[in-house]
């Protein structure tokens, strides 16, 4: 008996100590120490930081990422945003960071022209889960097309930018 609640104490205390001692991912070191940017990064643990580039659909990336993984993309401007087919549904401690480069940081984004929020009964961009964190995001209502105006008028569902409803601990920076 004494024997097992040995091996029950080292295994907790080495795993306590490497959920400590987690990994800080390169990719922090590009931020400056005192930014929101950097502060997100380095709560990810490096096995968890997926750099993307060359993207051609950020719903589809966000879709396919895993709970707790954290997406950098690159920044976008308001006059180029990344045109979504679906709103941005975040997995529970998922996080979507920009690069913090260019268009001052901010990854913007706009509905594209086949944007659907499928059987969702709320039409929004982005869905926050338990736990997520989103740094640098970017949006301007002013830059969305005429149809995606018409048809966010026209859809008999509560509009919003960004929705968290019935969840805590979340970050919008």
């Amino acid at each position: 008996m004494r024997l097992c609640k040995l091996y029950t104490a080292v295994a907790v205390s080495l795993l306590s100590s490497s959920l400590l001692h987690a990994e800080i991912s390169p990719e922090c070191s590009k931020y400056n120490e005192l930014s929101e940017h950097h502060k997100t990064c380095k709560a990810y643990d490096q096995s968890k930081v997926k750099v993307l580039s060359g993207i051609t659909d950020l719903t589809a990336e966000v879709n396919s990422a895993k709970e707790g993984e954290l997406l950098i993309t690159p920044a976008r401007t308001k006059e180029n945003p990344y045109e979504l087919t679906g709103p941005l549904v975040l997995k529970k401690g998922m996080g979507l960071l920009s690069t913090g480069k260019g268009s001052q940081g901010f990854f913007h984004i706009t509905p594209g022209l086949h944007f659907s929020i499928g059987a969702h009964t709320v039409y929004d961009l982005v869905e926050m889960a338990e736990g997520s964190t989103v740094t640098g995001l970017g949006i301007d209502a002013r830059r969305f097309s005429a149809a995606a105006i018409k048809t966010m008028k026209n859809l008999p569902v509560q509009k919003t930018l960004v929705h968290a409803e019935g969840i805590k601990q979340f970050t919008l920076t």
